[in-house]
């Protein structure tokens, strides 16, 4: 298949494609990840986006359990091809160090890593709730489509479309997966306008706004519990100002070439104790 971007992975066609993860990663297009850090300030988005001394930050042993639990869940037969286990060595030692080279691309977790993110998995296996969503589907697509509005190239990376292709499902693992600590993660890492972006991207490629976004959240202890969350549309729908917003601003940064930090102002501090414990104190990683 003719791969939708150049040689120097700037977007050729708009679409939903199959693209292995590290190439996807290279896209230059906006996603979501970096357009959130508008809420810090368009310089934080400029360094993510474009700054090439930047210094590149390899992936965490967190993201590493994330992938592995993404991949039992989803693409259960990676587990057989793409996944060591650590033979528990020091990593100083020779041995290990040859071993791990030999391992090429595979991801390398631990054994009791390896047994938990099986144990999520079987969890939602026994949930009705989420396999009647997963039965039939995509796996780990991504999206690649052109805002015309604001000559702006996007990608979103979905973990599940549902094989009627009316359900959008993102995974998530977590410390607690009550309704109430995820309805704080919502607020506190802007899920919603995650949604909002990818849900956008479905309807500029298909022509089609998704009947449902679900959210599939395991815990990572255990008893390794999990919970399926439908995404309240109508606060999508209003996420999706932001996101637009988002946009423009990435346009217009990239217009005048200005990508200012924080104001150099004196911030009076004050605390809201009601909006702190209303976030929850879950800790959620994608």
């Amino acid at each position: 298949m003719t791969k939708p971007f150049d040689n120097d992975y700037r977007p050729t066609e708009a679409g939903i494609f199959k693209i292995p993860e590290a190439e996807y990663r290279k896209i230059k297009a906006a996603n979501i990840t970096y357009l959130k850090l508008f809420n810090r300030s368009p310089l934080h988005v400029w360094t993510a986006f474009n700054d090439p001394e930047a210094e590149i930050i390899s992936a965490t042993y967190a993201m590493v359990q994330g992938t592995a639990f993404h991949w039992s869940v989803l693409e259960p037969d990676r587990l057989k091809t793409d996944v060591a286990i650590d033979p528990g060595w020091s990593k100083n030692a020779t041995k290990y160090k040859e071993w791990a080279a030999e391992q090429g691309d595979r991801i390398i977790i631990s054994a009791l890593d390896f047994r938990n993110v099986r144990r999520m998995a079987e969890k939602i296996y026994k949930r009705e709730s989420a396999m009647r969503f997963l039965k039939s589907g995509y796996p780990e697509v991504s999206m690649i489509w052109f805002e015309e509005e604001f000559n702006l190239w996007c990608k979103g990376r979905l973990d599940w479309i549902t094989g009627d292709g009316g359900t959008l499902i993102d995974l998530k693992k977590t410390k607690i997966a009550t309704q109430w600590a995820f309805e704080g993660s919502i607020r506190r890492y802007l899920y919603n306008h995650q949604a909002a972006h990818y849900c956008r991207g479905y309807r500029a490629i298909t022509g089609r706004k998704p009947d449902k976004w679900l959210w599939i959240v395991s815990e990572i202890d255990p008893p390794n519990e999990a919970n399926v969350f439908a995404a309240d549309m109508a606060a999508v729908e209003q996420a999706e100002i932001d996101v637009e917003q988002w946009y423009r601003m990435y346009s217009q940064c990239e217009e005048t070439g200005i990508w200012g930090g924080y104001p150099d102002d004196i911030i009076e501090l004050g605390y809201d104790y009601d909006a702190a414990v209303s976030a929850g104190d879950d800790d959620i990683q994608w």
